[in-house]
């Protein structure tokens, strides 16, 4: 059985405090884990975090695949380098490659207006203000 490194959440509503484990891969968030690898506490100033970089790296070297969450946490401890995140939860891979974000949309409308371009909309509506204001 295919096992992950995960953030098992711990701690009350409104403070998280969370466990770096290695878990089944069909196992629930905070079901039965394999190994328990360290801690990370985000709510205190600055964020402590207390991981086993040795078994981390021997779990990642057998094989372990790494979610989202963790692999955001090796990386800001130096632990791992940037890799691909392994899971669906990726946000590239869920946004349509053909649609526009709202940042590339304004920079293009704006590109638009530079450039003199006009759409029909605008063109309509400066012909029947120019229609209604007697000259």
């Amino acid at each position: 059985m295919a096992v992950k490194i995960r953030l098992s959440r711990k701690g009350t509503r409104s403070k998280p405090f969370y466990h770096l484990v290695v878990i089944h891969s069909k196992n629930r968030r905070d079901g039965d884990l394999v190994e328990d690898l360290g801690w990370y506490n985000p709510i205190s100033t600055p964020k402590q975090a207390l991981l086993n970089t040795e078994r981390v790296k021997y779990w990642v070297g057998i094989g372990a695949e790494v979610a989202e969450g963790a692999q955001s946490l090796l990386e800001a401890q130096g632990i791992l380098g940037k890799s691909k995140i392994v899971g669906p939860k990726s946000r590239e891979k869920r946004r349509k490659p053909d649609k526009l974000t709202k940042a590339e949309k304004r920079t293009q409308a704006q590109s638009m207006v530079e450039a003199g371009d006009k759409t029909e909309a605008s063109q309509k509506a400066q012909s029947e203000k120019a229609k209604e204001t007697p000259a």
